[in-house]
């Protein structure tokens, strides 16, 4: 009878499926958090590169920002989050009157300001 039980606890013995042997391999890079990335790339208006990271000069990440994809919405925003992926800044990709543009310019110079970016991140591909 022991048996049974086995069999029952072990299922039917069937392969499981696998991935495709062609499929990508994601990788983040480094410091990304898987679920901030997840989050993100999920997002209607993300497109195939909508995530980057921005490191400070121990390469830790500083921000992960966020570019919707004009293919994807029609009105999309760029948004600055922390590594955690808390929200510092938002902004639209509608015209910008003057003194909005001058201020949106100064906001992005000061958030990242001696930062570098990587390159963006495939979010055609998900872990």
């Amino acid at each position: 009878m022991w048996w049974i039980v086995m069999f029952l606890a072990c299922g039917s013995g069937a392969p499981h499926a696998e991935a495709p042997a062609d499929a990508p391999e994601v990788v983040l890079p480094e410091g990304l958090e898987p679920g901030l990335y997840r989050k993100l790339c999920r997002d209607a208006c993300a497109g195939p590169r909508a995530v980057t990271v921005w490191r400070n000069a121990e390469n830790e990440v500083e921000l992960v920002v966020f570019q919707g994809d004009l293919a994807q919405c029609s009105h999309v925003m760029k948004v600055w989050f922390d590594p955690r992926g808390r929200e510092l800044l938002a902004i639209s990709d509608r015209p910008a009157r003057p003194d909005e543009a001058a201020a949106n310019i100064a906001k992005i110079d000061g958030i990242q300001e001696g930062l570098t970016a990587d390159e963006p991140v495939d979010c055609a591909i998900q872990p």
